[in-house]
C-alpha cells in the first residue's frame, strides 16, 4: 500500500514534478511527461493521478496496436484503487 492511502496530496517535492509533468503533456511533450510520472511513481506507486496522467500520455506515444494494453492497464490500475477519483473517471 502506497504512503498515500488515505491522502492524495503529494509531498511539495514531488507535486512541483507532477506540475511539470502536466505542463508537458499541455505542451504534448508525452515523453517527457512519462519520464516525471515515473519519478513520482517510484515514491509513490499508487498515486492516482500520476497513474492516470502516465496512462493518457502513453496512450499518445506507443504505436498504435501497443498503445490499449499498456494505456489502458495504468488507467485501470487506477480505477481499482481509486474509484472516486475525478481524474480517473474522466479517463474512462
Amino acid at each position: 500500500m502506497s504512503k498515500l492511502a488515505h491522502s492524495q496530496q503529494l509531498p511539495k517535492r514531488e507535486a512541483d514534478i507532477f506540475k511539470k509533468l502536466m505542463k508537458d503533456y499541455d505542451k504534448k511533450d508525452y515523453r517527457k511527461a512519462i519520464k516525471f510520472a515515473d519519478q513520482i511513481l517510484k515514491k509513490y506507486p499508487s498515486h492516482g493521478e500520476t497513474l492516470a496522467m502516465k496512462g493518457l500520455a502513453t496512450y499518445f506515444v506507443l504505436p498504435v496496436g501497443e498503445y490499449k494494453t499498456a494505456a489502458y492497464d495504468l488507467v485501470k490500475k487506477v480505477g481499482t484503487s481509486y474509484s472516486d477519483d475525478e481524474l480517473q473517471k474522466n479517463c474512462f
